[in-house]
């Protein structure tokens, strides 16, 4: 029998160092994790001082606004100066009002040379506004028409510039800034990707990727075969996005213009076309994400994958692929936030470089989320909860949980902080139902972080484990992913602002809070079937089949266009006929119904439409000169509507162009129509009855 000679001890302490290399070598990349994450942080403290800074007024707009004041007999204040745009705030006679003036050749109330400058608010019906408050603004633009200097942070004006109030005048959109957060964000999740492919074989890593980029394919293809683009906006409200994608106004910030700008413009007059397609494309990575979700969970390939294919063939999410909703936007965006959170997660700690750069990642996701719509505000919060799931003792879980709330909160305020600010105090200031829903909820958001974290220490300290995967500990598990798919749910329930509404609505409000959801139940799933191929397979399959069957009973209630959206369709298919710079004249409101062209002025030369408006029962304006066209919108097919549209069609004779009968579904029932088939279309006026001929394009 052979003895083997006792190994010597600095053989043995080879062998260990072989196990864990180069301990120096690891210490030193904690030293430069740690340099990193202090100059990501001052970074980002910079970004916010410079954003501050650049939308703050210098004294040359202080000095205007005084001698403004003193000619005009209003108070005038300076608010906030960027490039191209500055806003004031202005007092007369105890009413106050926010005043903005750009020159960047958007839409605008007056024109003042180059200039453009229009009240900050919703005002259908400037003429029934409050004397004070007209009176303060026509003062204020008197002012304006003397000089603007150029040190307020606008291009210097002609001496001598002119009031033009001669209603809407065709501009060409200009282009959109980059949008830093967007990119800045995909980069870094890219970076957080490639750490995690490093560490993986590179067959399984090329095969990984091939089938997230079959995944996100087969999505898209299925959803462009089977659903139409088609605006969702309830209430007509959808071509308004697009026009703010192309240069108009965006009331909740600039985040859909900074995404779906270049490819409006690139668009031409179909820009509604762009947006679509860039939007769908997007929604694909939806299933990509969910995916990435349930790994990171712990969950088995083939039950993430069922995950995933669950998300692809979901009706309400596909319709919102298809169409401009910032819903859909802001899903998938938190989506994407959450997915990178979770890998990096998976396999780096808290004090790691790797984690570092996914919380910039996700915080810069969820930034740009918040500048689109404030409906993000909200489920961005819970979304660093992703990290408490899967593969780890709960010590190690809990730090992960802790630095990327603080940190991913940290990144996403240095980027969008101040223009959030403002995106609340001018809704706050519009009476809007959103600032005091985020200004009460977000301490119940913050309370339900806390109740999971204590519920998670309570549970370790009772049952005594290190990790969350030993059997032992499967209640742990369960009741961790229970909170964290109930507590999203009733969040949501508890800030659901709207009543009365249609199905897919009420369906899309839910969806943001969807990524920590879906997260917590693939790591409960996973739970139920650890290490088992044939409980995996038959939880994959029963995934999928609850899925099909949601869809398949779902299907036609959450993809249904009402019409609103086939009206949109209507004008889109036809408005090549029209002859270039038509001038389209249409009732486009009256009090709460709204019908919103997707004719865009400024592309290709379009002047756009003259849209009536009707409020609180007063008669729009007269027509004045005659248009060259006229369109019989859905908001003529109602009760409130239908008097205003007789009158018109009575004074002018009509020629149809084209015209087309639409089933009649409102898009919000409380506003239902009044015959069952709303006649729609586009006349040639041909004169007025009384005898005065049209005008010629």
């Amino acid at each position: 029998m052979k003895v083997e000679a006792p190994r010597p001890p600095f053989l043995d302490k080879a062998d260990r160092l072989a196990d864990h290399p180069r301990p120096r070598m690891a210490r030193l990349g904690g030293i430069v994790g740690h340099g990193v994450r202090i100059l990501a942080s001052l970074l980002f403290v910079l970004a916010f001082v410079a954003d501050a800074r650049a939308t703050t007024c210098d004294v040359a707009a202080s000095q205007w606004a005084a001698e403004c004041a003193a000619q005009g007999g209003i108070d005038v204040k300076p608010l906030r100066c960027s490039s191209g745009f500055a806003s004031f705030r202005v007092d007369h006679r105890g009413a106050s009002l926010d005043v903005e003036v750009r020159s960047d050749g958007g839409p605008a109330f007056r024109r003042v040379g180059r200039y453009g400058v229009s009240p900050i608010g919703e005002f259908a019906d400037w003429s029934a506004e409050p004397e004070e408050l007209r009176s303060a603004f026509d003062a204020f633009v008197a002012c304006a028409a003397k000089g603007i200097p150029g040190d307020i942070a606008l291009p210097p004006t002609a001496s001598g510039a002119s009031l033009d109030d001669a209603g809407p005048t065709a501009h060409r959109p200009v282009p959109h800034a980059p949008a830093f957060r967007l990119w800045g964000g995909l980069v870094a999740a890219l970076v957080v990707a490639v750490a995690w492919a490093m560490r993986r074989r590179r067959a399984r890593v090329l095969r990984t990727v091939a089938m997230m980029m079959g995944l996100g394919a087969a999505t898209w293809g299925l959803r462009r075969l089977v659903l139409p683009f088609a605006f969702f906006h309830q209430n007509g409200h959808g071509p308004m996005w697009v026009d703010c994608a192309l240069g108009g106004r965006c009331g909740y910030g600039p985040g859909f213009r900074e995404i779906f700008g270049p490819f409006a413009l690139a668009s031409g007059s179909a820009a509604e076309e762009g947006v679509f397609l860039a939007h769908s494309v997007l929604g694909a990575t939806a299933p990509i994400a969910t995916w990435a979700l349930a790994r990171a969970a712990s969950a088995p390939r083939l039950l993430a994958l069922a995950l995933a294919v669950v998300v692809a063939i979901e009706p309400g999410s596909s319709r919102l692929a298809q169409s401009e909703s910032y819903f859909g936007v802001v899903t998938w965006l938190l989506f994407a936030a959450a997915a990178v959170l979770a890998t990096a997660a998976r396999f780096a700690s808290w004090q790691s470089l790797v984690f570092t750069v996914a919380m910039c990642a996700a915080g810069l996701l969820i930034a740009e989320a918040a500048v689109v719509h404030p409906i993000a505000w909200v489920p961005s919060a819970l979304v660093p909860a992703v990290v408490l799931l899967g593969r780890g003792a709960p010590k190690r879980r809990l730090r992960l949980f802790a630095t990327a709330t603080v940190g991913t909160g940290l990144v996403a305020a240095g980027a969008s902080g101040t223009l959030v600010a403002q995106i609340y105090a001018e809704h706050r200031r519009w009476g809007s139902t959103f600032g005091g829903l985020v200004e009460s909820n977000y301490r119940f958001a913050l309370f339900g972080a806390v109740a999971v974290g204590g519920l998670y220490l309570a549970l370790r300290r009772l049952r005594r484990v290190r990790s969350v995967n030993l059997p032992a500990s499967w209640p742990l598990r369960i009741a961790l992913c229970l909170a964290l798919l109930i507590g999203p749910l009733l969040v949501a329930r508890a800030l659901h602002p709207f009543g009365g509404l249609t199905p897919w609505i009420r369906h899309a409000w839910w969806l943001p809070y969807l990524p920590v959801a879906l997260a917590a139940v693939a790591a409960l799933l996973a739970s139920l079937t650890p290490r088992r191929p044939r409980r995996i397979a038959l939880a994959s399959g029963i995934v999928v089949a609850c899925g099909a069957l949601f869809a398949i009973s779902r299907f036609g209630e959450l993809t249904t266009l009402p019409t609103d959206a086939l009206e949109s369709q209507f004008v889109a298919s036809v408005r090549h006929q029209l002859p270039a710079k038509s001038r389209v004249l249409h009732i486009e409101r009256v009090d709460n119904r709204i019908a919103t062209l997707p004719i865009y002025r400024g592309v290709d030369g379009n002047p756009g439409t003259v849209r009536l408006v009707v409020k609180d029962g007063q008669p729009p304006r007269p027509i004045g000169s005659l248009p060259t066209h006229y369109y019989r919108s859905s908001v003529c097919t109602s009760e409130e509507g239908r008097p205003y549209c007789d009158a018109i069609e009575r004074d002018l004779v009509l020629e149809p162009v084209a015209t087309a009968v639409l089933p009649a579904l409102p898009s919000m029932p409380h506003m239902p129509y009044d015959r069952s088939e709303v006649s729609v279309g586009f006349f040639r006026v041909v004169g007025r009855a009384g005898g005065e001929s049209a005008m010629t394009p």
